[in-house]
């Protein structure tokens, strides 16, 4: 009977949670005449309502033959098209800046920042990195390609320190695979990490507890590799070889403890388990995805699928990659984002500031970084309080029962509140 009462309540928790998802916002690449450079179909941003089941196109970006990231940050979301980095109001979808930027990759924020990679095909770049003030739009830092000469891809930011990969991906046969840590106290370049021969070409860059992991190609032609490194130390610890796989340029995500992967054209999905450094086939999907995304709060993984000039459409699925849901979108959808900022008030009273970064791993949480605090407390349904310490941007719940927990952060002179379930082993 608990046990019949415990699943009830977490199903209601589940749906609160999906049903407050008010809407997704799906960036699509459009389609381009390689051998022309025409824009066939524009790149474009459009929302699919999670409750009405409708997507709606918001608005075409004019000129950009693709684009590249897509990133939330508090009350505006930032995309990368082409030549240019554009701010968008949450709220109202009105752009708020833009930004020239030839050969944009990604782009991440942080505080006051906006960390910027770059890379650009059969062109040559004064740099490969930079940072602006993000409300201002000043270059406060660049790293010149006198100093590091190669293209560059994904960002994480942990601590006060940019991770960005290196991979030189825009010269085929010379790819390189490194890392940068960018200092964002000094905005000095660290150190750079050398992923070895066996990592080349990283494309994908992912941090799970105190560890980094690169997805890399290599020479996309002998098999590709998943390396870890020491976020402490800045060591590689492993490269293990990817079974069955020739060239992955296709597509990973971080789902709770496991990386997921699809090699570029297959709809066999692979995993790789953060716990035990194994890697092997997980399940065939239903379809080979351009993009893939997890989004914890809903506990769903966003997939979208094309074939780069007719059509594009997007899945939700569980873990398990069970389609729970699917809608036609624009051409080449590839990145997504959950917008919560105008959820219930009582499921989060930080409105837009989430305390987890995703949920728990077992017996672990994983607290916003950019929060920057000590200590949180979790409340039972009960009324039980329990004080915990945070170390490295986690906390230890292994001694909480299995149920339904409220989280207290202080930040900034606000008590931020956020549910979580602590599921039973």
């Amino acid at each position: 009977m608990k046990k019949n009462l415990l699943l009830t309540i977490l199903t209601f928790f589940t749906c609160i949670f999906y049903s407050n998802s008010q809407r997704l916002l799906v960036l699509n690449e459009g389609a381009l005449d390689f051998s022309t450079g025409q824009i066939i179909e524009p790149v474009s941003l459009g929302a699919y309502s999670l409750t009405t089941k409708s997507y709606t196109k918001l608005f075409e970006i004019d000129g950009s033959r693709f684009a590249s990231d897509l990133h939330l940050d508090g009350n505006t979301y930032w995309i990368a098209a082409d030549d240019k980095i554009l701010r968008y109001d949450i709220k109202t979808d009105q752009k708020i800046s833009e930004l020239k930027s030839v050969g944009v990759r990604r782009i991440m924020t942080h505080q006051d920042l906006l960390i910027v990679s770059r890379g650009e095909y059969l062109v040559q770049l004064n740099s490969y990195v930079q940072v602006y003030d993000k409300n201002t739009l000043e270059l406060k830092y660049e790293l010149l390609s006198s100093d590091f000469p190669y293209t560059t891809e994904n960002i994480i930011v942990h601590e006060n320190k940019a991770y960005i990969i290196g991979n030189n991906g825009f010269d085929f046969g010379n790819e390189i695979g490194k890392i940068l840590v960018i200092d964002l106290n000094t905005l000095t370049l660290e150190k750079t990490i050398d992923l070895g021969p066996e990592a080349k070409n990283p494309e994908n860059l992912i941090r799970y507890k105190d560890h980094l992991y690169t997805l890399n190609n290599r020479n996309f032609i002998s098999g590709s590799t998943v390396s870890k490194i020491n976020l402490n130390d800045g060591q590689v610890i492993s490269t293990t070889l990817l079974p069955n796989v020739t060239s992955l340029c296709g597509t990973s995500v971080l789902v709770e403890s496991s990386i997921l992967y699809q090699e570029s054209g297959k709809n066999e999905t692979g995993q790789y388990n953060l716990e035990n450094d194994a890697a092997g086939f997980y399940k065939t999907a239903g379809s080979s995805y351009y993009g893939l995304s997890y989004d914890a709060r809903s506990e769903l993984i966003v997939g979208g699928e094309t074939d780069f000039f007719s059509f594009g459409k997007v899945y939700l699925m569980d873990r398990d990659l069970k389609v729970i849901d699917e809608f036609t979108s624009g051409i080449s959808p590839g990145y997504f984002a959950f917008d919560y900022s105008v959820s219930n008030q009582n499921e989060t009273s930080a409105g837009t500031t989430k305390i987890l970064e995703y949920n728990i791993s077992q017996n672990l949480l994983q607290i916003n970084s950019q929060l920057n605090v000590n200590a949180v407390n979790c409340i039972s349904t009960k009324g039980v309080n329990y004080s915990f310490n945070v170390h490295q941007s986690s906390v230890d719940i292994s001694k909480l029962l299995p149920g339904i927990y409220t989280i207290n952060v202080n930040y900034q002179g606000r008590m931020l509140s956020e549910r979580f379930v602590k599921l039973g082993q």
